[in-house]
């Protein structure tokens, strides 16, 4: 633990000058990318997202049914021949900051099969904290790039849900259409410059508080598809994530190199006694007694060609 904090301390010591701004989305995982197919999100839950399907009734995927931002999206489908009654909802939701947050941008679109869309039947909904924001009006298929505004800048976390909702009382022999609502490219409008990947705390800023919350989980192991394992370098197969130096380079914008390599190798010898003619000592003014120390000094120097050569 010791060994952890000490080079957490380091890390943020020689590197808290490059805080900065992505530029993706606020919304973790808008574009449903991150896991690739999901053939069911009642037994996988997409990236980012809570799902809250009511089974038999509903259904859901994140497949490559209508894209619009990327390879995949999510589509969130009611089932025929099975009863409903009003207000049967079925929602993938997750917890948000409306901090500077002027308003929501997201792609979608309807489909039936069977019968065309009835809106007295099927409806479409935004909601925050369970409240209904945004109701579609569409019969048919709605055009992409919608934006509605939204006022929740209260510094609070609120939930933020997509949903697909009935608005009818059915009997199962008379349901004999399958309604598809197609999400994609959900994301926020912070300040009007676009909106952030990395923000971990979801305040519309890339800063020292999301480095904290990093630095929390450094070289600790975790899933996979955890937010903060934002690189898949250094990840074991399909198993866990690692989070490292990797997930910082893409979190402080590093991203001109494709061989995160030397990193690797310069942690995995953290405080370690080297002998005087290792590659990574690379500050040798304190070696001792026939050894180097893999320490802040090397660090410094490496950190500083690390950055020279990744923005060159």
């Amino acid at each position: 633990m010791r060994r952890k904090a000490i080079f957490i301390t380091a890390v943020f010591m020689v590197l808290s000058a490059t805080t900065t701004w992505a530029s993706v989305s606020a919304v973790v995982n808008g574009s449903f990318e991150d896991d690739g197919p999901i053939n069911n999100i009642l037994t996988k839950e997409p990236n980012g997202w809570d799902v809250n399907i009511p089974s038999g009734q509903f259904g859901g995927w994140v497949l490559n049914d209508r894209p619009t931002d990327g390879f995949y999206n999510l589509t969130i489908a009611s089932n025929w021949y099975t009863g409903f009654d009003v207000n049967d909802i079925a929602v993938v939701s997750q917890d948000v900051s409306f901090k500077d947050v002027k308003r929501i941008i997201f792609d979608l679109m309807l489909d039936t099969s069977g019968s065309a869309w009835n809106p007295n039947k099927r409806t479409v909904v935004i909601m925050v904290d369970d409240e209904i924001i945004w109701e579609c009006s569409d019969t048919g298929e709605p055009t992409d790039n919608r934006i509605i505004d939204v006022n929740f800048n209260d510094g609070r976390i609120h939930r933020l849900s997509l949903g697909l909702m009935s608005k009818a009382k059915e009997n199962w022999w008379n349901v004999d259409t399958i309604y598809y609502a197609f999400w994609d490219y959900i994301a926020f409008d912070c300040r009007g410059l676009g909106v952030f990947e990395g923000d971990f705390n979801r305040d519309c800023f890339v800063d020292f508080y999301d480095y904290a919350m990093m630095a929390n989980l450094w070289l600790e192991d975790v899933e996979l598809d955890s937010i903060y394992n934002i690189s898949p370098v250094g990840d074991v197969n399909d198993t866990y994530g690692f989070i490292n130096f990797n997930d910082y380079a893409v979190l402080a914008e590093i991203r001109d190199s494709n061989d995160l390599s030397d990193v690797e190798s310069f942690t995995s010898i953290w405080l370690d006694e080297v002998e005087p003619s290792d590659e990574w000592n690379l500050f040798k003014a304190d070696d001792f007694e026939g050894y180097g120390v893999i320490n802040f000094a090397d660090l410094a120097v490496f950190v500083e060609d690390w950055l020279k050569g990744s923005y060159d």
